[in-house]
């Protein structure tokens, strides 16, 4: 079950979904409202369902394979668009839309056009029309070589999709799984190690997120962008891209945090994790390595303060994100 509470202008909108497709819209005041289901974020050329009138929550049950969007109308005035963060692809984890968020001016950050995930080589054939409706036009994927030649990405060829290579290393990841299984006692703990790698991706991969930056600039389709497990490579590029969106820091740290329901740790370290490294470290032992913590995410906006002063800063000198690729993006990303 998937609870987000999105905050628009003077409402809380939440979308909840279960596994049988039955969607419940909800919202804190009590004020009566239409809620119009659609497959379309931006429009109701593709209505689906009934148009519901509830005065705080509405159900309905809508099991097509696409992505559900809902109108809300008070009167005939339009004034929000929502619905469920998580996008139930079941070959893919830690898949999230990044629309909802309040961005520049007041104005939220559009449904449907902005994607985060972990990596895509188990996309299951189950998945692929649900694929199709999020119109995917490009996909950044930070991994490394080794990385993407263990899993290499597998999406539909139906629709046209331009893959994009911005590789990050995984840091010292490989290093300290091998240190450990020799029971080697590491100098620095693996949450300290996580926090250089935060300031990492500020002091040394300025280019990577230039180029990530100059890719979805000239994009007029959705973008995906991921890494292996969608969490540190993606959450800081996502945190950048929010940024520049006028997003503030704290809904920016809550879609870093939200890793935490989307990634269950312990379950990709017993199904994945250790097999893959053949390791007999107790899971406590290695979880800071696995999981997203607040301190992780503030190292790198803390050494971009010390050494450019302001995000800001970082975006347009270290970056080369200009006032009018600003604007590019905002008239792309954010709704009217």
């Amino acid at each position: 079950m998937n609870n987000i509470f999105i905050n628009l202008d003077d409402l809380s909108f939440e979308v909840t979904v279960n596994d049988n497709c039955h969607y419940i819209v909800t919202w804190k005041s009590g004020v009566q409202l239409q809620v119009i289901p659609s497959t379309n974020a931006l429009a109701l050329c593709q209505t689906v369902g009934s148009n519901l009138v509830g005065a705080g929550r509405v159900e309905i049950t809508i099991d097509i394979p696409n992505r559900i969007y809902f109108h809300i109308f008070d009167g005939n005035r339009k004034i929000a668009v929502t619905s469920d963060r998580c996008i139930a692809l079941k070959g893919v984890r830690n898949f999230r839309d990044l629309g909802g968020y309040k961005g520049e001016d007041g104005k939220p950050v559009r449904w449907g056009n902005l994607y985060r995930s972990g990596e895509l080589s188990k996309l299951c054939t189950a998945d692929h029309q649900l694929w199709q409706s999020l119109n995917i036009g490009l996909v950044i994927d930070f991994r490394s070589t080794h990385e993407r030649t263990r899993k290499p990405t597998n999406i539909p060829s139906q629709q046209k999709t331009n893959i994009s290579i911005l590789e990050i290393d995984a840091g010292n990841t490989t290093k300290i799984i091998n240190d450990l299984k020799n029971g080697i006692t590491r100098s620095k703990s693996i949450q300290d190690m996580m926090i250089d790698f935060n300031r990492h991706f500020v002091m040394d991969q300025s280019e990577i997120f230039k180029g990530f930056f100059e890719l979805i600039v000239n994009q007029r389709e959705g973008v995906l962008f991921h890494c292996s497990a969608g969490k540190d490579r993606t959450g800081f590029a996502a945190a950048l891209l929010l940024s520049s969106l006028g997003v503030s820091h704290d809904q920016i740290m809550q879609d870093y945090l939200l890793t935490s329901h989307y990634f269950i740790a312990e379950q990709f370290y017993k199904a994945e994790f250790s097999e893959r490294f053949v390791l007999n470290v107790p899971f406590d032992v290695i979880k800071p390595l696995l999981e997203v913590k607040s301190a992780y995410l503030n190292s790198a906006f803390d050494t971009i303060n010390k050494e450019y002063k302001s995000v800001d800063n970082y975006l347009t000198k270290a970056l080369g994100v200009t006032s009018a690729m600003r604007k590019t993006l905002q008239s792309l990303y954010l709704q009217d």
